[in-house]
């Protein structure tokens, strides 16, 4: 066993994907894209904009329904499913969201970032196999995001492959040397392998990376207090 993760994956890889860049060539557009450049080439900017707005205000009902009215015209358009993905867990609506987002990702099968939602909505659904499965494909897509290594960690962790584990919290920390989280995944992937010395400096490690977080503190306890 190991101790309560840090944060809810999927709403985590939401933030990732939200609200970090804007894309330069798309100077009208007053909000950010959760896709960088796949809306560039839908064919109903206007509406495509207008549910983004939605979805970054928080008008979920308002955004499903303009969606739906969308995707009734043009089913093939894949960014829209994506965003409804998104919606969907933004509601807690983990069924629905899945759904879209498999739809998505063949429609858009080489956009990491609807890889990465699905692999987390997944994992909260519990279907973790699945969850690597499209981890691996959202890395092999784009291998830049400490955070999607971190999750795929976790994700590794949860299934039981310790050494799978400890090398993607690897990679999340050569990206970001001092993300908590992955620093956290990495001592229990050390326990699960019996390496305690490891371990016990890798939750001292949390414990330096964190020293503000409550959450970080009764973990790392625990965690010392697992290993004696």
């Amino acid at each position: 066993a190991f101790g309560r993760p840090f944060c809810c994956m999927w709403r985590a890889v939401l933030r990732l994907y939200n609200g970090t860049r804007r894309l330069d060539c798309f100077p009208l557009c007053p909000v950010y894209l959760p896709l960088y450049g796949i809306f560039l080439m839908s064919p109903f900017e206007a509406d495509s904009n207008r549910l983004q707005a939605l979805f970054q205000a928080g008008h979920y009902v308002e955004l499903e329904a303009l969606a739906q009215t969308f995707l009734a015209r043009q089913p093939q358009a894949g960014e829209i499913w994506y965003l409804l993905g998104q919606t969907y867990l933004a509601q807690g609506r983990l069924q629905a969201a899945r759904q879209a987002l498999e739809r998505a990702s063949m429609l858009l099968s080489d956009q990491a970032p609807v890889w990465s939602v699905l692999a987390a909505c997944q994992n909260a659904l519990g279907e973790r196999q699945e969850a690597a499965r499209c981890f691996e494909r959202s890395l092999a897509l784009d291998s830049s995001h400490a955070e999607i290594w971190a999750h795929a960690g976790r994700n590794a962790l949860e299934l039981g492959r310790h050494t799978e584990a400890e090398r993607y919290c690897g990679c999340a920390l050569a990206l970001q040397p001092g993300m908590a989280e992955a620093q956290y995944n990495l001592a229990y992937a050390f326990k699960a392998q019996g390496r305690i010395d490891e371990s016990l400096a890798a939750f001292r490690r949390v414990r330096e990376l964190a020293p503000a977080v409550a959450e970080a503190h009764n973990a790392v306890a625990l965690g010392l207090l697992e290993l004696g």
